[in-house]
C-alpha cells in the first residue's frame, strides 16, 4: 500500500466519525423507541382486558355465543362446571352452571387466563302432543314437541280405544315421555316436558286385495281359482282377513267372468269383527274358457258303378282328442252317392259330455281333413254275331 492509499482511507475514517458525532442524539432517540416499542409489544401480546362476555342464562339448545378483548392475539375459550376446577376446551350441553375463561399465548410461551365468567344452561320447556291429526285404523300415533334440532321425542303406554273409528282421545302419560338425540343417548333430563292430549280421527285402513284370474282350454270341468294377495297396504297386526270365491266358468258360452270374492271378513286375533274399519279396493281378475279344437279326418274310399259301396268312417276315432269323459254324438256322413265320379267324405258328429249332454256348440272347434269317394264307370263289353254272303248287290 502506497502512502497516499493510506492517506485516503485515514481521511474517510475521520469523516465517518465526524458524522456519526453529529447525530448521535438521533440514533441514540432511534434505538430507545425501538427498545421500547419491542418491550411494549412483548408485554402487550395475548393481555385480556376484562373477562369473558356471554349471556348470563340459555337454554338447551341454544348456542353459546362469546367474546373477550385480547391485544394482538385470538383467543381460545375453556369451560368447567361452577364447582370444579377441571377445564376442557369442549363446550357443555347439558343443563347446568359452568364458567367459562378465555385463553391466550403470552410472549416466550406463557399461557395467559382471563377471569372466570358464570353462566346457567336452562332445562328446555316443551309441549309434547300426539304429531297426527288423522290416523288410520291400526297405525300407531307418533309424538312431537318443539326439541333441539335432531332430538327426537319417544313415547310409550298410550292411552286410546284401539277398536274405534271414531274422533278419538289419545292420553299421553308424562312420566312414558323420553326424549333422546341424534346419536341414541338420553337427554330427557335436558328438558321441562309437559303433554297435552289430543282428539284424533280414527278413519278406515286402506288396503289392495288383488285377486287373479285365468284361462284354459274347455276340459269339460270348472275354472275356479281361489287365491288373493295383499298388493297395497297392510293389516293391523293380529287380524286375519279371508274370502270366499264364488265365480267358476266350465263353458265358452259361460262368456267372461270376473273373480269377484264373495264373504269376506276381517277379524282380529280375539275373533272381533273389523272389516268396517278397512277401506278394502279390488283388483280382480277374469276366468273365461276357449275352445277345445277337434282335428279328424274320414277315409278315402272307391268302388265300381253299380257294386256295394264300402263303409265310411272316421280314421282312428278311438284317438281324438276328447276331454275325459266325452264321447262321440250322432256322426253323420254324406248321403251315399249313386253316380260315377269324385265326391268328398264330408261328416259332422256331436260331443256329449258325462251327463250326456250335446257340448259341441261353442266348446269345440272341429278341423276336418275329408277323404274322397270315388266311383267309377262299370265297364260294358259289347260282343256282336259274325255273319256273310254272296254278293247279290
Amino acid at each position: 500500500m502506497t502512502y497516499r492509499s493510506y492517506e485516503a482511507r485515514i481521511q474517510r475514517i475521520a469523516v465517518l466519525t465526524r458524522g456519526i458525532r453529529k447525530c448521535a442524539k438521533l440514533i441514540a432517540v432511534v434505538l430507545l423507541t425501538a427498545l421500547v416499542g419491542t418491550g411494549g409489544y412483548l408485554f402487550a401480546r395475548g393481555l385480556t382486558i376484562g373477562g369473558v362476555s356471554c349471556e348470563p342464562v340459555l337454554t338447551f339448545g341454544q348456542p353459546i355465543e362469546l367474546s373477550a378483548l385480547v391485544l394482538l392475539e385470538t383467543p381460545t375459550y375453556e369451560y368447567a362446571p361452577q364447582d370444579s376446577e377441571e377445564w376442557t376446551t369442549q363446550q357443555p350441553v347439558m343443563p347446568g352452571n359452568y364458567r367459562v375463561r378465555a385463553v391466550t399465548q403470552r410472549s416466550f410461551g406463557f399461557i395467559s387466563h382471563s377471569k372466570p365468567t358464570s353462566f346457567t344452561i336452562e332445562p328446555k320447556k316443551i309441549t309434547v302432543t300426539v304429531h297426527e291429526d288423522t290416523l288410520n285404523y291400526g297405525d300407531v300415533p307418533t309424538v312431537s314437541g318443539d326439541v333441539r334440532e335432531g332430538d327426537e321425542v319417544r313415547a310409550t303406554g298410550l292411552e286410546y280405544p284401539k277398536l274405534s273409528l271414531n274422533p278419538t282421545l289419545i292420553h299421553i302419560p308424562e312420566g312414558n315421555v323420553s326424549i333422546v338425540n341424534q346419536n341414541g343417548d338420553d337427554v330427557t333430563s335436558a328438558y321441562v316436558i309437559t303433554t297435552k292430549d289430543k282428539v284424533v280421527d280414527i278413519t278406515p285402513r286402506p288396503i289392495t286385495v288383488t285377486v287373479p284370474g285365468g284361462t284354459k282350454e274347455y276340459d269339460g270341468t270348472p275354472l275356479h281359482i281361489e287365491e288373493w294377495s295383499l298388493t297395497a297396504g297392510s293389516l293391523m297386526e293380529g287380524d286375519v282377513l279371508s274370502m270366499s270365491f264364488p265365480q267358476s266358468v266350465t263353458y265358452v258360452t259361460d262368456g267372461v267372468v270376473e273373480n269377484t270374492p264373495g264373504d269376506i271378513s276381517i277379524c282380529t286375533a280375539d275373533g272381533i269383527d273389523v272389516r268396517t274399519h278397512y277401506e278394502i279396493t279390488f283388483a280382480c281378475g277374469s276366468l273365461s274358457v276357449t275352445p277345445r279344437t277337434i282335428p279328424f279326418s274320414t277315409n278315402t274310399v272307391d268302388w265300381v258303378y253299380g257294386h256295394s259301396p264300402k263303409p265310411f268312417i272316421i280314421e282312428n276315432e278311438n284317438d281324438l282328442p276328447l276331454p275325459e269323459g266325452h264321447t262321440l254324438g250322432k256322426v253323420e256322413f254324406i248321403e251315399i252317392p249313386v253316380d260315377a265320379g269324385t265326391y268328398t267324405n264330408t261328416c259332422g258328429f256331436t260331443i256329449l259330455n258325462a251327463a250326456g249332454k250335446d257340448v259341441t256348440e261353442g266348446n269345440f272347434i272341429l278341423e276336418p281333413t275329408f277323404g274322397t269317394i270315388t266311383i267309377a264307370p262299370l265297364p260294358l263289353i259289347l260282343t256282336t254275331p259274325n255273319a256273310e254272303k254272296e254278293y247279290d248287290g
